[in-house]
């Protein structure tokens, strides 16, 4: 494994093909940043050069002169290969030392992967549990913020084949009144 500086045209390449792929990780967050003037680099991990692990960090603010660095929706890489610890365990390593050197003092990652699955109806479901990655993270020195630095829940919906108005049927209640009373206060 050897960790790289991805190009534009890679890094969207494995973005897009990525399970854990979310808007926070691609290139036009990475664009939006860089018009913005904010130091962000698009970074990855290759190994027999495929890449198999990569991330958008961006340097959010400064203390004390160091910097203090995000890669905000996490690390994209699939959380259940039978690797996924060896190559979080490599990535974090080597991104640390890179961010050293450019006077990076803190690292901040929010991992966009699934404590315990709920339904539309928040009653825990059969599916992909990723507590094992969450207790990993902190043994290597990531420290667990809580739910009060990072969002909680992020509510989800399959939105193939669905026009609008069947999309919205499918949100929960409460989303639903949610979104009616923000359009009657012209929120957009």
């Amino acid at each position: 494994m050897k960790f790289v500086q991805l190009s534009e045209a890679k890094f969207e390449k494995f973005s897009r093909s990525c399970a854990c792929q979310n808007f926070l990780q691609s290139v036009e967050m990475y664009r939006r940043y860089q018009k913005k003037g904010v130091e962000a680099y698009l970074t990855g991990v290759e190994d027999k050069d495929k890449i198999i692990a990569a991330g958008l960090v961006l340097s959010n603010r400064s203390k004390f002169g160091q910097k203090i660095f995000k890669v905000p929706g996490g690390f994209l890489l699939d959380y259940d290969a039978k690797n996924a610890i060896k190559i979080l365990e490599f990535y974090s390593k080597e991104l640390k030392q890179f961010l050293l050197e450019k006077q990076g003092m803190i690292l901040q990652i929010s991992p966009n992967i699934v404590s315990q699955p709920r339904d539309n109806e928040n009653n825990i479901v059969a599916g992909k549990d990723h507590l094992k990655i969450k207790e990993f993270l902190q043994k290597i020195g990531y420290k667990y913020l809580g739910e009060y630095e990072n969002s909680k829940w992020i509510y989800v919906l399959e939105t193939k084949g669905q026009d609008k108005d069947e999309l919205f049927r499918n949100f929960r209640t409460s989303h639903r009144q949610s979104i009616c009373k923000a359009k009657k206060e012209n929120v957009k």
